[in-house]
């Protein structure tokens, strides 16, 4: 399957959903059952942006279905619960995108509000990494996640909701804008004067499990971030020169260390105190003879930085000198890359 270039992703998922509660268009009226009940329409634009799906990194398009609930209401009341549509699987057909369902005309005299994640997920009885709040639950959807141990199954969780719609007045199309709701973390090459092989990578105790409501503006974290770990192999091959210098492809000597698939994506957080990166290295260190693995440390939380935002990615440029772990830090705003701060982090073991 085709990966986009890592470089690509700093790009907030931007998506516009049009939905048509009254169609005139003849491809849509053999969808009208016989009660006057039909679909509701939509069409997405990402800006341009490429549609090629994606496992395991941060989406610039959407790749699989999006799932809506609305909430229809007296105009002098506030939303209760989603008795319009609960979780309503959206699906692409052709070159629109439909509700799975067919719905009657809303009632006069009422607002309507929609609320909207990616990507959908069926709520049944098994366990799995997203649940939501069920349907007799008044207020805003709530999104309960999990992030997957392996990071070929992590997914970009998206969402966003609607302005409130008075359905007195004819609406033919809705908007949404969905916004990216993790974090991502990527890791490149820095100064390794040392020829080996990067084995594994890993993040230790940080949090995995939140709870967010939709429109809210951070997640509240569950559980303990004790024993948790997220780990990428990528048994990257590191190979320096005869002066002692990492060789590299990108200017600056920068490289990248995982693969684009490998990108980790987490919930943001206020990073744990005792949060830690974890390298192993296999190397042959200066003065020894036999090439040994390496189990190299650094705090994750520093004064530079203290906590991963949504809707960035942190990109960690990993330097081993005489088996001391280092770091550089550089910080993108998925919302087109262009936005760069760079903090450092430094420790010796």
């Amino acid at each position: 399957m085709k990966k986009l270039n890592i470089w690509s992703l700093c790009i907030m998922g931007v998506l516009v959903l049009l939905a048509s509660a009254c169609s005139t268009a003849d491809d849509t009226a053999s969808d009208v059952t016989a009660d006057g009940k039909r679909p509701y329409y939509f069409s997405f634009n990402t800006g341009g942006m490429s549609t090629t799906p994606t496992r395991g990194l941060p989406e610039a398009a959407l790749s699989k279905h999006v799932g809506v609930s609305s909430f229809l209401y007296a105009k002098n009341a506030n939303p209760g619960k989603p008795n319009f549509m609960w979780n309503e699987e959206v699906v692409k057909k052709e070159t629109s995108w439909r509700t799975r369902h067919v719905f009657a005309v809303p009632e006069t005299g009422h607002n309507m509000k929609f609320m909207a994640y990616y990507p959908y997920h069926e709520q049944t009885q098994e366990e799995q990494v997203l649940t939501l709040s069920d349907d007799n639950t008044t207020g805003p959807t709530v999104i309960t996640y999990e992030v997957p141990a392996d990071v070929k199954d992590q997914e970009d969780i998206m969402s966003g909701e609607s302005d409130v719609i008075d359905t007195d007045v004819e609406t033919n199309s809705l908007s949404i804008t969905m916004k990216h709701r993790l974090a991502g973390i990527q890791f490149v090459t820095g100064d390794i004067g040392l020829a080996g092989s990067i084995e594994s990578i890993t993040l230790k105790g940080i949090y995995k499990k939140g709870t967010y409501t939709l429109g809210a503006s951070n997640w509240t974290l569950v559980g303990s971030p004790d024993d948790v770990e997220f780990t990428i192999k990528p048994m990257y091959e590191v190979q320096v020169n005869e002066d002692g210098v990492t060789l590299a492809d990108e200017e600056g000597g920068k490289q990248v260390i995982a693969p684009e698939d490998s990108t980790l994506l987490i919930l943001p957080q206020q990073i744990p105190v005792d949060a830690k990166l974890v390298i192993k290295f296999r190397a042959r260190a200066k003065g020894e003879e036999e090439i040994r693995l390496h189990t190299l440390e650094a705090p994750l939380r520093s004064n530079a930085l203290t906590e991963w935002e949504w809707g960035k990615i942190y990109r960690y440029k990993i330097s081993v000198i005489s088996l001391a772990l280092e770091y550089d830090l550089e910080t993108h705003d998925w919302e087109g890359g262009t936005d760069q701060s760079v903090v450092q982090g430094k420790i010796v073991i």
